[in-house]
């Protein structure tokens, strides 16, 4: 059960994407606006590698910007997720 190699990377580089955006949010380095913004290309750009619009990245991107929700790794945990479920599916 184990994905083809550029499904990894490309998984790999969401995850990476993921614990940046994360972080950001935890560490409040940027301004609310600015976490929205980069909350929002970050929805945009999973999107985009993923090849598939999925209802979650709408309700996590909502999540992420709540006061204080936003604190927990949601990006983290929503690529995890997706991960999980493709392995398990192949």
């Amino acid at each position: 059960m184990s994905l083809p190699p550029e499904r990894k990377k490309r998984y790999a580089l969401l995850f990476l994407l993921a614990a940046l955006n994360d972080a950001i949010d935890i560490l409040e380095i940027l301004n609310p606006f600015l976490e929205l913004l980069l909350d929002l290309f970050t929805a945009a750009l999973i999107t985009f590698l993923l090849g598939e619009l999925d209802p979650i990245v709408f309700l996590v991107t909502v999540l992420d910007v709540v006061p204080f929700v936003d604190l927990a790794p949601i990006w983290s945990g929503y690529i995890y997720y997706r991960y999980y479920k493709e392995t398990q599916a192949a």
